[in-house]
């Protein structure tokens, strides 16, 4: 167990260049939908209608299932995709974009800075981190479809891949479904 841990703390010291380059990613596009907000005030009900249909459950466990799946899904198309380069990169991006666009809509309608701040913090530790991983593993991806280094590239995607599947394992999901139960336990109760 202690050499896994080892293994995988490595994969990520690796991809370190490509996790910061992803957090700043995220940053920038939460800020651009923070910025211009005013600009699609009036589109943001039916989003965040579209955004949280079929998310709310009847009951807790159902709710965090459906969170966790929708996770699960942007995470995985972020690291599959990244073979393509641009899908981790648009993916991480709208992500900002509408944290920072439901960010204003609710203190718009009457939730502080600081209960925003109160409701995102319990899941969004663990949750941003698993977004910028996949989409950090996915830049990995792609970056070695187009340079493969010494050997074949399918070699070498392979390698990648492996080295993803397992921090996505390891790492990512338990750090989802950790999200997901603490924004349905915790968060939710926080700004209620």
């Amino acid at each position: 167990m202690r050499e896994e841990c080892r293994w995988v703390l490595g994969r990520l010291r690796g991809n370190k260049p490509r996790i910061l380059l992803c957090a700043l990613i995220l940053f920038t596009s939460g800020s651009a939908g923070f910025i211009v907000y005013d600009l699609v005030r009036d589109r943001v009900p039916a989003l965040m209608d579209y955004l949280f249909s079929n998310v709310f459950a009847e009951d807790e466990l159902s709710t965090a299932i459906n969170i966790l799946a929708r996770n699960i899904s942007a995470t995985t198309l972020m690291m599959l995709l990244g073979v393509l380069i641009l899908p981790p990169i648009f993916v991480l991006a709208l992500n900002g974009f509408l944290i920072g666009v439901v960010a204003r809509y609710t203190n718009e309608r009457g939730l502080s800075w600081l209960q925003i701040l109160v409701g995102l913090t319990p899941h969004g530790v663990f949750e941003i981190p698993a977004l910028i991983i996949s989409a950090s593993w996915g830049l990995k991806l792609g970056e070695t479809l187009v340079n493969p280094g010494g050997g074949s590239r399918a070699a070498a995607l392979k390698r990648v891949f492996r080295e993803a599947a397992a921090v996505y394992v390891s790492v990512v999901l338990p750090l989802l479904i950790i999200a997901a139960f603490i924004e349905v336990l915790v968060s939710s109760k926080l700004v209620a």
